[in-house]
């Protein structure tokens, strides 16, 4: 030790290193992630945990847009089983090879969750359709995971779910980047639709399955909204929801497209 500076007895020492260690703990303890509520698209309100490490995404668009907004697949704990022919037959599965190891049992298009496989995920949050009945629903809230709900009906509403899922994440900057991105870009398609006059809109027809039989997507569904929004009239406008139709009635409508 120099000469003329004085010399720290060990309890002092002592004292000293303590502070710094109650200083450093109260400073880990106030930048550790908290508990924090979130308001989904249907007004409910639920609690978050401190940290989201598995997300099962139930509505077929979401295991997109979580690796959209996530960067990756690593929370994702199960998607829907109609999710996967995107990620085998898709570019999303080239994007994220993770993906293929995903759980698939959670879910088919029905919606209605595997309580079992749901329960095996070990997930911290569900995501899951909020106006599609009780029955896809109440499975969720048997085993008391935070769910979040969305609502279907609207392409335009997809925003929101891109803003929800980055709040969930963590990622609210990133999901309200591609949220404004989406915005942007529906309302060019939109004015590009609008521009199209009556007389020369195409007369749209959008089957969601036709092999077994022919189911039309009518009044109610996001493809509704999206021929009307892109210059087009959907035959089956007056149909309500997605309903199965005939052969006779898909001659009679003679689509264009």
């Amino acid at each position: 030790m120099r000469p003329g500076r004085a010399q720290r007895a060990p309890t002092e020492w002592a004292t000293l290193l303590l502070s710094l260690l109650l200083l450093a703990g109260s400073m880990s303890a106030a930048a550790a992630p908290v508990p924090h509520t979130l308001t989904d698209q249907t007004g409910k309100t639920l609690t978050l945990p401190a940290q989201v490490n598995k997300i099962v995404a139930i509505p077929i668009p979401l295991a997109s847009m979580v690796m959209a907004i996530d960067g990756g697949t690593t929370r994702l704990s199960g998607i829907n089983s109609a999710a996967k022919s995107d990620i085998d037959e898709g570019l999303l599965g080239r994007m994220f090879p993770g993906a293929a190891k995903i759980s698939t049992r959670i879910a088919g298009d029905n919606f209605v969750p595997n309580s079992e496989a749901l329960a095996a995920s070990r997930a911290d949050l569900v995501i899951q359709w909020g106006d599609r009945g009780e029955a896809i629903i109440d499975p969720i809230r048997t085993l008391h995971i935070p769910m979040l709900t969305l609502r279907y009906g609207d392409s335009l509403w997809a925003a929101e779910w891109l803003r929800l899922t980055g709040a969930a994440l963590g990622k609210a900057e990133r999901g309200e980047r591609l949220a404004v991105w989406f915005e942007k870009h529906v309302a060019k398609i939109t004015a590009l639709g609008e521009a199209v006059p009556a007389k020369s809109r195409p007369r749209v027809l959008h089957l969601t399955r036709a092999r077994e039989a022919l189911v039309a997507a009518g009044k109610g569904t996001s493809m509704d909204g999206d021929i009307r929004r892109t210059g087009g009239v959907n035959l089956a406008g007056e149909v309500p929801g997605f309903s199965q139709i005939s052969v006779e009635q898909l001659l009679a409508w003679n689509p264009d497209i």
